[in-house]
């Protein structure tokens, strides 16, 4: 017997009283003693759920007898077993007892070892506990049945309605059945038998199987349970067919994703860098601005690229963590932001449980947003100048495309350079999101360009992680103002918030969508990707407006390492 059945003994006797908690507990029940039927009733109301299992009672009690304190447990407690222990037995007694409700009437025959007691007592919870669970057999909504394991299969002797309903057969079709021999389809025998045999061990089983149906072979849940050391138990198949079935077209789109992935990363990059050695080649020999359109078009393309594997790699759950410190990795991300005009404030970002490199990835692209969007912010629509996504990198041949000479067709096309070194950034890695180096009028136009061969020079090994891109500080003076950008915490997460122009509120629903941005030649993932990986933690993000009138993200259900 479990200790973990509770006894409430009410006698007014205490020898007797300290004998019979020495038999019950002997018998492994935790006893619960007192002296009256009020305290009796007190201990009742104070028992945590599920409360006393059995309540046993002296007949003669100082303050009311053991049939009233009956009457009174019987109308407030109609389902706990009640065992009346009176001292000599008595036929009105018992009469009474039973029509008050009393579970068991056993007098004081044995005063030794309480044997009467302790197995009326046993059967009382044993009886409450087959009549609880035979209430719950019967209205489950899962299939159940009840049976004994045998040699060759379970037989079985009860099932529920729901049982019958989703498997077809009524109870008296069952009843002394093989249930295999019933449920189980071709080709899961063996299964079956693996299953039986290892219950004839004494395991209990939870897996899953196919059974047939009338509808078909579906999927099941099994658990098997019931009492230790019998070959008795329930069965309960809980229908998984259609949370299969999502798992089966999840696999295989990830089997599609994983495809598509591979051909975007070599199939589509692999011409793009034919595209721009030839362009590398003829801008050598033409000074054509139409052949640097080209060459921009190329690491856009590029950019897409970059951004389109990211937000497929990100949207990856995350298994491992690891202590990250978000003030030094902001203050690393930071680093690439040349330009006195911006700043960042990371006093109060915390250390919290996550994955280091996809944290750097959402701190350098939220930053990334902070900055671009306050660069922007003297135009008439500030949501005009909201780059919610990804830019291109930008080149040296941007610092020339201000001038008077330049062509009006690369203005109108976002283009700011003719010259041949901007084709020379244009590997692979200049998918990698930055904030670009936009004079006055890439600004205006939302252009941006190829990457500088500064950059490709400050890559080096890191050059595969995100970073914030060089802000020039002509391209924040355009925006009429400074900008801060402070990292900090929140009640289990973090923020990050500018003091820049905001991101108006009918457009915050939206600035996670992919592909959604306000710029010209923006990728329009760059948020998109953070929310993926907020999504890939298990966190929640938001925008909302911050403190001095700007945008705030607020990322939240974030493990802090301090616990």
């Amino acid at each position: 017997m479990s200790s973990e059945l509770r006894v409430l003994y009410v006698d007014a006797d205490p020898a007797m009283t300290e004998a019979v908690r020495e038999s019950l507990e002997a018998a492994g029940f935790s006893v619960e003693a007192v002296a009256s039927a009020d305290e009796g009733t007190a201990q009742l109301e104070a028992a945590d759920a599920p409360g006393f299992d059995c309540v046993v009672s002296a007949l003669e009690l100082p303050d009311v007898d053991g049939l009233e304190f009956l009457r009174s447990v019987r109308s407030e407690y109609p389902s706990v077993p009640f065992v009346l222990y009176p001292d000599a037995g008595s036929e009105t007694v018992a009469s009474e007892a039973i029509s008050a409700g009393v579970t068991d009437y056993v007098p004081r025959a044995d005063r030794t070892g309480h044997e009467r007691l302790l197995e009326a007592v046993r059967e009382a919870v044993e009886t409450a506990n087959r009549e609880h669970f035979g209430s719950l057999f019967e209205h489950l909504p899962t299939a159940v049945v009840y049976g004994k394991i045998q040699p060759d299969g379970p037989v079985v002797e009860r099932v529920n309605p729901a049982f019958e309903e989703t498997f077809g057969y009524g109870t008296e079709e069952m009843v002394g059945e093989n249930l295999d021999e019933l449920i189980v389809p071709e080709g899961h025998r063996d299964g079956a038998v693996e299953i039986n045999e290892r219950l004839l061990a004494g395991e209990r089983i939870h897996t899953e199987v196919r059974r047939l149906t009338p509808e078909g072979v579906r999927d099941f849940r099994l658990d098997v349970l019931g009492p230790e050391g019998t070959l008795e138990g329930y069965a309960i198949y809980t229908d998984v067919t259609e949370s299969k079935r999502r798992q089966r077209e999840l696999e295989r789109q990830n089997e599609r994703l994983e495809k598509f992935v591979s051909v975007v990363s070599h199939d589509l990059r692999s011409p793009l860098s034919v595209a721009k050695g030839n362009l590398k080649l003829a801008n050598e020999e033409y000074d054509d601005p139409r052949l640097t359109d080209a060459a921009d078009a190329v690491d856009r393309m590029n950019a897409l690229i970059g951004d389109l594997l990211t937000l497929a790699r990100e949207g990856e759950r995350v298994n491992e963590v690891e202590p990250v410190d978000l003030g030094a990795v902001a203050e690393d991300c930071w680093e690439g932001v040349r330009t006195e005009a911006a700043a960042l404030e990371t006093e109060s970002a915390p250390e919290i449980e996550a994955d280091r490199s996809r944290v750097r990835q959402v701190l350098s692209n939220l930053l990334r947003n902070a900055v671009e969007h306050s660069s922007t912010s003297s135009r008439p629509k500030a949501d005009d100048a909201v780059e919610h996504g990804s830019t291109s990198p930008p080149s040296h041949a941007q610092e020339d495309a201000g001038s008077e000479n330049a062509p009006e067709d690369a203005v109108e096309h976002g283009s700011t350079s003719s010259r041949p070194e901007a084709d020379d950034a244009g590997s692979e890695d200049a998918s990698e999101p930055s904030v670009a180096n936009a004079p006055e009028d890439a600004v205006e136009h939302s252009s941006t360009s190829p990457p500088s061969h500064a950059q490709e020079d400050a890559g080096s090994e890191d050059a595969s992680e995100p970073s914030v891109a060089n802000a020039p500080e002509d391209a924040v003076e355009h925006g009429g103002r400074d900008v801060t950008v402070t990292v900090g915490d929140l009640d289990r997460g973090f923020y990050v918030a500018d003091d820049g122009p905001g991101i108006p509120e009918e457009e915050r629903d939206r600035v996670f969508e992919s592909g959604y941005t306000t710029a010209k030649e923006g990728t329009g993932f760059g948020l998109s990707i953070v929310a993926e990986i907020a999504e890939a933690h298990g966190w929640e993000i938001e925008v909302v407006e911050s403190a001095d009138g700007g945008a705030r993200f607020e990322v939240t259900g974030v493990a802090l390492a301090d616990g």
